[in-house]
């Protein structure tokens, strides 16, 4: 059986209040609740009640995992600065 209560509602609309500054992000994060929600019915087959909140709250983890991923190789490529930076200017004088 499936009974979604105000948590299960509250959860849903925190994630998707949660990135709203971004339609991009929103709509990412409202397919990977899509997704993780229709395997995890696949679990209805063996259980008889589960958690609505359980996709909503994977979802949550993979966007904010892949925006840290994300953000940290950002970070690296700018540290190591363009790739000609190590090659030395040709001198001009003779």
């Amino acid at each position: 059986t499936v009974n979604m209560g105000y948590g299960d509602m509250f959860v849903a609309a925190l994630l998707g209040a949660s990135f709203a500054r971004d339609p991009g992000l929103q709509r990412m994060a409202a397919l990977l609740t899509l997704l993780f929600a229709a395997l995890f019915d696949l679990l209805f087959l063996v259980i008889n009640e589960l958690p609505a909140t359980v996709p909503v709250a994977l979802a949550l983890i993979a966007v904010q995992l892949g925006l840290v991923l994300r953000g940290s190789s950002r970070r690296t490529r700018r540290r190591s600065g363009p790739a000609d930076a190590s090659i030395p200017a040709p001198s001009r004088g003779a």
